[in-house]
């Protein structure tokens, strides 16, 4: 194996003392107050015709420092303050470019996070080590589940819904490449199977919010029951918020685990482009989608195979890979989403739709080039308004006189 520079990731879990976590409370306030200020701050100005950018909300900073209401600033780390900032500003980036949407004021239902720029971090031992705290003038215990190569750019500190806390280090290191072979594989999404390969291996879906869908709805209706910011109330939502917890950690799970086997046992990974947005449009199909995490799945798949040296390829969501016939290229026009085994009408030959579905990606995969992960350079108010994709994967018709001709 050889390594190449590289910058990612890596997430632990925080385990503060109680007077630790009061002081981490505080920060997530000050970075949530920050942000959703200097957000309404940006409407307001928007809305007066003088628009304000990122340099005019750290302006504002020192006075309202300054200011007797707002005192209690003073205690805060002024780094957390400015990374706030640059959050926001760093959003509204992407909504314009049309890479997310737009900003929305953060809930303190929702948890919170805060950055350390210049993180202190304490190694004892491979894996343990100390977080220090400014001002607090502590450490905080940090449980890590694999060593860390490299240097420390950056740290985020995040609680989650449930109360749980979390830090993750940007690492400016080495990620080792693996050595090439000869194995390619396509993969076609589904919901009855997650994943078919073309060599005919099938992965069930495991529907994990499917499987605690009574259990939630219970608890839901046992919330709905009690007053309001009451105590039992709040008991009831951190129950549900660690159910909602449990099922996206089994699902980060049974992903990371299959894009890992997959990306270690092949060097071309070929993948059909997946317009999930437009799928869960559809009411009936919408719960079903979003619990399989497809987008999850194609995401991790794309830096793990960048780390790897991995070759992987999209195709284009266009590509006649479920209604082509994988031996003589026939192209079955009244194949349903029912249909899950056919005949082709040509030669003859017998297929299993998802399998026949993922032997084609692979062909059209092969003759596709490498994904390359690039930002997008056009705002999205400037790009042509793209037609409704159904839930069904969409392909081309062609025509009798076309396919008798071929």
């Amino acid at each position: 194996m050889r390594t190449k520079k590289a910058i990612y990731r890596l997430n632990f879990s925080l385990r503060p003392t109680s007077r630790q976590e009061k002081f981490l409370n505080r920060l997530i306030g000050a970075d949530r107050w920050v942000y959703n200020s200097m957000l309404a701050y940006s409407e307001f100005t928007y809305l007066c015709g003088e628009p304000s950018d990122a340099k005019e909300w750290k302006a504002l900073l020192p006075k309202l420092k300054r200011s007797e209401e707002y005192e209690w600033i003073n205690e805060i780390p002024s780094q957390v303050l400015q990374e706030s900032v640059l959050n926001l500003d760093r959003a509204f980036k992407r909504f314009f470019k049309g890479l997310g949407g737009r900003p929305r004021f953060k809930k303190k239902s929702s948890g919170g996070s805060f950055q350390l720029p210049q993180p202190k971090l304490k190694m004892q031992g491979k894996l343990k080590a100390l977080l220090f705290l400014p001002l607090l003038k502590s450490w905080v215990r940090v449980d890590l589940h694999r060593e860390i190569d490299g240097a420390i750019k950056g740290v985020t500190i995040t609680k989650s819904p449930s109360g749980k806390w979390e830090i993750s280090l940007v690492i400016h290191g080495q990620k080792q490449i693996m050595r090439v072979n000869a194995n390619r594989v396509g993969i076609d999404l589904g919901l009855k199977h997650f994943a078919v390969s073309s060599n005919g291996v099938k992965t069930a879906a495991p529907n994990f919010l499917r499987a605690s869908e009574k259990k939630l709805a219970m608890m839901q209706k046992n919330l709905s029951r009690k007053k309001k910011e009451s105590g039992n109330y709040k008991k009831q939502s951190l129950k549900i918020a660690k159910l909602h917890e449990k099922i996206a950690n089994q699902r980060k799970n049974f992903i990371h685990n299959l894009s890992r086997k997959i990306v270690d046992d092949n060097q071309i990974i070929c993948l059909e482009t997946l317009r999930v947005k437009n799928m869960v449009r559809n009411s009936r199909l919408a719960k079903s989608i979003s619990d399989a995490g497809w987008g999850m799945f194609v995401a991790q798949l794309k830096y793990k195979s960048q780390w790897a040296g991995r070759s992987l390829r999209l195709i284009n969501q266009w590509s006649p890979s479920t209604k082509m016939c994988g031996n003589c290229g026939f192209i079955n026009e009244s194949l349903t989403l029912a249909t899950r085994e056919w005949e082709c009408e040509s030669c003859g030959v017998h297929h299993d739709r998802d399998v026949n579905a993922a032997q084609n990606i692979l062909k059209i995969g092969l003759d596709t080039p490498e994904f390359k992960p690039v930002e997008k350079l056009t705002s999205g108010f400037l790009q042509k308004k793209q037609a409704k994709v159904g839930s069904v994967k969409q392909e081309p018709k062609v025509s009798t006189s076309d396919q008798k001709s071929d």
